[in-house]
């Protein structure tokens, strides 16, 4: 829930170049809900900060500003408890930070590893359980046709990108996570920008294909369901 109200709210004064209280507190108040349920909201204010640069946006700008007013107001209490507590959070911050020791491999394996647990979120949108060879394929098929898309619409080209990069930095940040996996659980973070980048597609296709592809999704679930 925290970050779909932070993705939303944040794509629409982009495409839309204006910035309301509204989006200011749905982009807060999204952040502070993420703060106290788990970690990975820290990864969301510096994500805001790279697309307001990307795309030279004063309003996502604010969407940031905004973001880290609402995770400010999350850590405040997690803050008072450390002090009482010698710092044992802080300290621990620090060490996860610091530590050199590389039990999930070198770092380009684990940007493998998290951009394989992406693309496995996004094939999860769409069909059940699949061998890896059937995941890169589906994976070429939607980055072929969000390419496709943006060729033929300026306003899905920025839908698609800003899906993209949201996706993409999620598994760029979580590669420094030097532990021994990453819990694909950390990535629920992706989901409100896979699912409209998977919307925007299939709304966006001509209705004999998508009927196509509706039963072939059918016929797949069936075969999932009526395994041994």
């Amino acid at each position: 829930a925290g970050a779909a109200c932070i993705f939303f709210p944040t794509l629409h004064s982009l495409l839309t170049k204006k910035f309301s209280v509204k989006t200011a507190f749905f982009v807060a108040m999204g952040t502070w809900l993420g703060s106290q349920s788990h970690f990975s909201i820290l990864l969301l204010p510096p994500i805001l900060f790279v697309l307001s640069v990307l795309f030279r946006s004063k309003t996502v700008f604010l969407c940031f500003l905004s973001s880290c007013f609402g995770l400010l107001v999350g850590i405040i209490p997690t803050i008072f408890y450390d002090y009482k507590h010698n710092w044992e959070i802080y300290h621990g911050l620090v060490s996860f930070l610091t530590d050199k020791n590389d039990s999930g491999g070198p770092f380009l394996s684990r940007l493998l590893h998290t951009f394989l647990i992406s693309l496995e979120n996004i094939e999860k949108f769409i069909l059940f359980s699949l061998s890896t060879f059937q995941m890169y394929v589906i994976g070429l098929c939607i980055i072929a046709a969000v390419i496709i898309l943006s060729k033929q619409n300026h306003q899905n080209r920025k839908v698609l990108i800003v899906c993209f990069l949201w996706i993409g930095l999620v598994a760029y940040l979580y590669a420094f996570y030097r532990g021994l996996t990453t819990p694909e659980y950390y990535f629920i973070v992706q989901f409100p920008a896979i699912l409209l980048m998977i919307a925007t597609i299939f709304s966006n296709m001509p209705k004999k294909r998508l009927a196509f592809l509706f039963i072939c999704w059918a016929a797949s679930i069936t075969t999932w369901f009526t395994q041994d």
